[in-house]
C-alpha cells in the first residue's frame, strides 16, 4: 500500500513539474520575442498534414483549409482550460467569419462526450476526432510534454506562426490573426 501511495505521489510531482516546466518556457518565450519573429523549440515551420474524422464521420485532412489562416487548437471535454476557452473561439469564428479565418478543433476525446459539449455551448466550427492519434499530431506540432489545451497559429500559406502551451483567450489571439488576415 505504501509503494502505490509513494509511486503516486512521484507521477503526481513529476506530471506537476512537467506542467510547470511547460508553463514558464512558454511564458518566458511570450516575454522574449515579438509572436511574429518568435520560433518556439521543436515547432514544425510548416503545418504538418493529418486525417481525422469529423463528427460526421467523414475524414478530413488539414490541407482542406490551406489559403486561410487556422487556429488548431487540441482540447478534451475533460480538461477545465480547454473547455473555458472555446467560447473564445467560437466567438472569433462568428466575428472573423468570411475573411479566411478558420478554427479546428483537435478532439482528444471519445465521439459522445465530444458531441455534448459542442451541442451545449454551440460550437459551429469542425471538430476532428483523434483520440490517441492526436498525441503523436501533437508531438509533431512541438508538443513533446502532450499537455492540454495546445493551441497552433498557422498562417494562409501553412507557415507555423506561433503555438501556445497554455489557455488561450481572445484578447490574446486577436491582434495576432488580424495580422495575418
Amino acid at each position: 500500500m505504501k509503494t502505490r501511495l509513494l509511486y503516486a505521489a512521484v507521477a503526481i510531482v513529476s506530471l506537476a513539474a512537467g506542467l510547470l516546466t511547460a508553463l514558464w518556457l512558454d511564458q518566458r518565450t511570450s516575454t522574449s520575442a515579438s509572436a511574429s519573429t518568435m520560433k518556439d523549440v521543436g515547432v514544425p515551420e510548416h503545418r504538418v498534414d493529418f486525417s481525422l474524422v469529423d463528427l460526421a464521420g467523414n475524414p478530413q485532412t488539414l490541407s482542406n483549409w490551406d489559403g486561410k489562416v487556422v487556429l488548431l487548437n487540441f482540447w478534451a471535454t475533460w480538461c477545465p482550460p480547454c473547455r473555458k476557452e472555446m467560447p473564445d473561439f467560437v466567438e472569433m469564428t462568428e466575428e472573423l467569419s468570411g475573411q479566411g479565418f478558420e478554427v479546428i478543433g483537435v478532439a482528444i476525446d471519445r465521439q459522445e462526450p465530444v458531441q455534448d459539449f459542442i451541442d451545449e455551448i454551440g460550437v459551429e466550427y469542425p471538430i476532428l476526432l483523434a483520440e490517441l492519434e492526436g498525441m503523436q499530431i501533437m508531438k509533431s506540432y512541438g508538443n513533446k510534454l502532450l499537455t492540454l489545451p495546445y493551441t497552433v497559429l498557422i498562417d494562409r500559406d501553412g507557415k507555423v506562426v506561433k503555438a501556445f502551451r497554455t489557455e488561450v483567450d481572445k484578447a490574446m489571439l486577436m491582434p495576432m490573426i488580424e495580422g495575418l488576415l
